[in-house]
């Protein structure tokens, strides 16, 4: 008995990877892989310590992006400077948004597994290519999050969502 239970789990085990990386192959078709560095950053307009929630659709925060390595959450630092926003994620691919790719930014209380206080998330709402995505942040500093959410503010040529 013991042994069908491994051997289940097992299988469920490899269910699940394969499926996974199906979903990150079919997504890395819609677009490229954004670029980890922007090319001129400067000197950081704001900076904070935040938790990469996630990347979903722009239109449907319930799909986890898995392309290009935007699935794995965890801990981050979120730095602004006046040409995009630069993501470093611990132990995963940095992620930078260059200017004209942001689109809007505002405050969410759900993205996918994530439920939070109202207003919790910072959602950025980004071009990748043609398609349109959202990065969730949670950062628990209420002074650094004004202060990263202003700066976004006058960074989004399409403003400010609330």
């Amino acid at each position: 008995m013991a042994l069908l239970t491994v051997l289940a789990c097992l299988l469920f085990a490899a269910l699940a990877i394969r499926a996974w990386k199906s979903r990150a192959a079919r997504q890395s078709s819609l677009f490229l892989s954004p670029p980890e560095e922007l090319t001129s950053k400067g000197q950081p307009v704001a900076i904070a310590d935040a938790f990469y929630v996630a990347t979903t659709f722009a239109n449907n925060f319930l799909e986890r992006i898995a392309a290009h390595g935007l699935g794995a959450r965890g801990f981050s630092q979120i730095q602004v400077f006046a040409e995009g926003v630069l993501i470093s994620r611990i132990g995963e691919r940095d992620l930078a948004i260059v200017r004209d790719d942001l689109i809007s930014v505002s405050y969410s209380q759900v993205a996918i597994d994530k439920a939070v206080e109202s207003d919790g998330l910072m959602v950025l709402s980004w071009r990748a290519g043609e398609t349109m995505l959202a990065s969730h942040l949670r950062i628990k500093d209420l002074s650094s999050r004004s202060l990263i959410f202003r700066t976004l503010s006058d960074l989004v040529p399409g403003g400010v969502k609330k």
